[in-house]
């Protein structure tokens, strides 16, 4: 799948970020899901997303990524 993601929130607090994410592409390939694969259908797919980073030293230590 060609995707984009556009952040729609940000917060910060010391060394930990939260975003509200939009995942957002067109379906071209396979897409594995928890059912089998889904065969590229060409429709356009959009889904809501949550994203937590924690940040040491001026770089990424961890994320985290949820979508529904």
């Amino acid at each position: 799948m060609t995707s984009t993601t556009r952040i729609l929130n940000l917060v910060e607090s010391g060394d930990q970020v939260a975003l509200e994410l939009v995942y957002a592409g067109t379906h071209t390939g396979p897409l594995v899901s928890p059912q089998g694969q889904v065969a590229p259908t060409g429709r356009q797919v959009r889904s809501p997303g949550a994203g937590f980073i924690r940040v040491r030293s001026g770089k990424v230590a961890s994320f985290h990524g949820y979508y529904d």
